[in-house]
């Protein structure tokens, strides 16, 4: 027992964070002062924090006191999105944008959030033909934890279909065929994958 006793938590302290409450934070701890210290609980404590979805990275660190220890709760959050500009956009509106991505002011910004977007902008692109679409994000630092995001897009040309060339068929003729992919050559040209 006497081994244990230095790691008795004396003190939690939160580091870091900005917008969101200490109170929080504790809250999802699988320890609180007075318990002992251990590895479970540490990596619970960094499950339960990330799970959040709100911080970029956690470290839990103790120091050594006299008769225990004090644990340090280091947070780095996502910062929160104040501003979004989009740029080289002909063919959709911003608002459109806006909708499909998800993007919005208030909303905390990440990797994730970065490649959902993106993801979501390209497939509305393809809807109308533009399978070539580019999408960059440019962060700007504002106010303490708050980032400008312009999203820079380039549209590229239109895909479309020139020429079709049929091999293999034997019993259908190519007129046919043919005939069957001009009467829905709206959907053809939508699912057409490059």
């Amino acid at each position: 027992l006497a081994a244990f006793a230095n790691d008795v938590i004396l003190d939690i302290e939160v580091i870091g964070n900005y917008n969101i409450n200490d109170n929080l934070i504790l809250s999802l701890l699988p320890f609180s002062v007075g318990d002992y210290l251990s590895v479970d609980k540490t990596s619970q404590a960094l499950k339960n924090l990330y799970q959040l979805g709100v911080f970029d990275s956690i470290e839990i660190e103790q120091v050594s006191l006299q008769s225990g220890v004090s644990v340090q709760i280091i947070v780095t959050e996502y910062p929160i999105i104040k501003e979004i500009v989009f740029k080289g956009n002909k063919k959709l509106k911003d608002a459109k944008l806006k909708e499909v991505s998800s993007l919005q002011e208030g909303a905390y910004w990440g990797e994730f959030l970065a490649y959902e977007a993106a993801a979501s902008i390209k497939e509305e692109y393809k809807i109308k033909g533009y399978h070539l679409v580019e999408v960059n994000f440019t962060e700007t630092e504002l106010d303490v934890n708050q980032v400008k995001i312009a999203v820079d897009i380039d549209e590229g040309d239109k895909v479309s279909v020139k020429k079709i060339r049929l091999h293999g068929n034997k019993e259908v003729p190519d007129k046919q065929i043919l005939r069957n992919i001009k009467n829905q050559k709206q959907k053809f040209i939508a699912f057409w994958k490059i």
